[in-house]
């Protein structure tokens, strides 16, 4: 019973991880936050000296 009970808190501890990081970002993201502003994004990535990826997606319509 302990075994399985210490499996099932491994198995849910990112998702608890996730959930307590403090951010509005939704879920279905995963633990990467992502920037909507592109402006931001670069300048944060220069601060942090790290490379930005851009990605663009067309909405239709």
């Amino acid at each position: 019973m302990s075994r399985m009970l210490l499996t099932l808190v491994l198995a849910a501890l990112p998702f608890l991880t996730a959930a307590c990081a403090g951010t509005d970002q939704p879920v279905e993201l995963g633990r990467v936050n992502f920037s909507r502003s592109v402006d931001e994004g670069l300048a944060r990535a220069g601060r942090e000296s790290k490379p930005a990826f851009v990605l663009f997606q067309e909405v239709p319509g």
